[in-house]
């Protein structure tokens, strides 16, 4: 048997078993050594049309393939969320909201813009020009603006100020406090009347 002879049979400079790799036994015939596979691959491709690819090479050119692994396989392209929302919804309690959807349908919500946010209840009297008014806090639900009804003399000034005093007032005031406010105000105007009479 070859690999119990004395003999370098491979010319490996490796004698018998167990010294010489080809042999499995002092009974192996044969002492070509067997070639052991060493593959090393590239990294894989980006996902076109379905499949990816890479290249594989046997650094021992053994010329067998048995242990090769894959160079393709199935794969999903990347999708690409697209969002477009509807515009805002009233403020509702505090709450607006409104509506995203995914242009391209791509299942994930990574990107999904946010759908409710804080807000505050549009008034009259919250210094900011919205719900259709004319002005800031003047005009459409609210109470004309100043330019609208022509408000050029004091008195006609003074009662704008108490009607819009009573109505913001009077919702959270005790009914006595309110009517102390107004007789005040009516009192001060007045009084203001008298005396720009007495200068003419």
């Amino acid at each position: 048997k070859q690999c119990n002879d004395r003999k370098d049979n491979d010319a490996d400079g490796l004698i018998d078993y167990p010294n010489d790799p080809g042999c499995t036994s002092i009974y192996d015939d044969n002492e070509t050594d067997v070639c052991t596979e060493k593959w090393w691959c590239t990294p894989w491709s980006e996902c076109k049309n379905g499949i990816q690819t890479r290249t594989c090479i046997d650094k021992n050119n053994c010329g067998t393939s048995i242990f090769k692994p894959n160079e393709s396989l199935s794969c999903q392209e990347r999708c690409e969320e697209k969002w477009a929302c509807t515009e805002w919804g009233p403020c509702i309690e505090g709450t607006r909201i409104r509506v995203c959807k995914d242009a391209n349908l791509c299942g994930t919500g990574l990107l999904k813009p946010q759908e409710t946010e804080e807000c505050a209840i549009p008034s009259c009297y919250d210094n900011i020009k919205n719900q259709d008014e004319e002005g800031i806090d003047c005009g459409g639900p609210c109470d004309p603006c100043l330019q609208e009804i022509g408000l050029e003399t004091p008195k006609a000034t003074s009662q704008l100020i108490v009607g819009a005093v009573t109505k913001e007032i009077v919702q959270y005031w005790p009914y006595e406090i309110v009517v102390v406010i107004i007789l005040v105000v009516v009192f001060m105007t007045y009084k203001t009347g008298i005396l720009r009479n007495n200068r003419k």
